[in-house]
């Protein structure tokens, strides 16, 4: 955090029983005369940052009680109120909803537009096509490669994902059914207060 990197975790770290601005400002409190936490001087600063990014989120709300993708824009909003330069977010996606995770991408995209550098690490490849403005692909803990987006595909980042040519796809083959070997008609199965049928079906 000191050196302006922050990290989300794909599993959140957050005090569910605490309220979204409690979470937020977590061993980072501002304080007041006495040692009082300055909740007031927390609101402003983030006040700010919502403005600037589309960010629409009660603070008071207790943690516990939001949808996922609500948590997520908090655990993101602890590394903006510590003033991160450097986002990293692991596997962002795997839990949002298609509206959520529409909704993450824009705060991305407006975090980077203000000269924050905004890492993800996935393997989702419609995403990093979606989004990405540069792609590095990792294997076995060593680099592959690190390209601009416009200088690499999709069908590149999977074979370098996977270490060679990917097998070709599994297409399913046209059959012509046989004859017919047992046709039933009207079956009906009763008894312990319950019936099933009438049933029809043949076996070919």
């Amino acid at each position: 955090i000191r050196a302006g990197l922050g990290m989300v975790h794909q599993h959140f770290m957050l005090q569910e029983e605490m309220t979204v601005l409690e979470n937020i400002v977590l061993c980072g409190e501002p304080v007041r005369l006495f040692g009082f936490v300055d909740f007031a001087a927390a609101r402003r600063k983030l006040a700010g940052g919502f403005d600037q990014h589309g960010i629409a989120i009660d603070l008071d709300a207790r943690v516990g009680s939001l949808a996922v993708g609500q948590k997520q824009v908090v655990e993101i909003l602890k590394m903006l109120y510590r003033d991160a330069s450097v986002l990293i977010l692991d596997e962002p996606t795997a839990v949002l909803t298609p509206q959520e995770k529409d909704r993450l991408f824009t705060i991305l995209r407006s975090f980077a537009a203000a000269g924050k550098s905004v890492v993800i690490i996935t393997h989702k490849l419609d995403e990093v096509m979606e989004i990405a403005d540069h792609v590095t692909v990792m294997r076995g803990g060593k680099l592959v490669s690190s390209l601009p987006l416009a200088e690499t595909s999709k069908d590149r980042i999977a074979r370098e994902i996977v270490g060679g040519e990917l097998p070709p796809p599994i297409r399913p083959v046209a059959r012509e059914p046989g004859p017919v070997v047992l046709s039933v008609k009207d079956l009906r199965v009763a008894g312990s207060g319950t019936q099933v049928g009438p049933l029809e079906f043949d076996i070919r």
